[in-house]
């Protein structure tokens, strides 16, 4: 009754969800890189894996290779972002914070790449080791939004707000 209204209010949902999901097409450069995938139903993120076993250590970037090319529905771009685990444990970001991928980054050679940075730490002998297939960072699907520039003569707004840094801290 009210279990079985619910149970197919789901079903239809999980339909229609299904039916509007966006395709990303995936090539492999190399026959051991891994699809992204989500870990839970309600995970936004796709894990994607390194390619190869590497170490990091303090103050240090790497590049590690994902042996894909993914291209994205028209009107999406991908984002790369960090994974928070590794963040927390190691210190380790991305070394542009957030990686954009356009969508027509998708030719035979634009392999998608994880710029990787461990902050400095006070203990240098802390070292994250990575191994061929560990999850280095994740990615999201957004829509793209396109704007038309128009220039005008003066600034939009009348009011000086002080520039950079304006508004304080506090």
């Amino acid at each position: 009754t009210l279990n079985r209204m619910a149970a197919l209010i789901i079903t239809v949902l999980k339909y229609i969800l299904e039916r509007n999901s966006m395709k990303a097409r995936v090539f492999r450069t190399h026959p051991d890189a891994i699809i992204p995938s989500r870990k839970s139903d309600e995970a936004a993120g796709y894990d994607i894996h390194c390619l190869e076993d590497f170490t990091m250590r303090p103050g240090h970037r790497y590049t590690a290779k994902t042996g894909l090319v993914i291209q994205p529905d028209p009107g999406y771009h991908i984002e790369v972002l960090a994974r928070s685990g590794l963040a927390h444990k190691f210190g380790i970001m991305l070394t542009n914070n957030v990686g954009l991928i356009d969508r027509d980054y998708a030719g035979p050679k634009d392999e998608l790449h994880i710029m990787l940075y461990m902050v400095p730490d006070s203990n240098p002998k802390l070292k994250a080791e990575f191994k061929k297939g560990d999850r280095v960072a994740q990615l999201v699907f957004r829509k793209t939004e396109l704007a038309d520039f128009e220039e005008v003569t003066a600034a939009p707004l009348d009011i000086d707000r002080g520039g950079l840094g304006s508004t304080g801290v506090k």
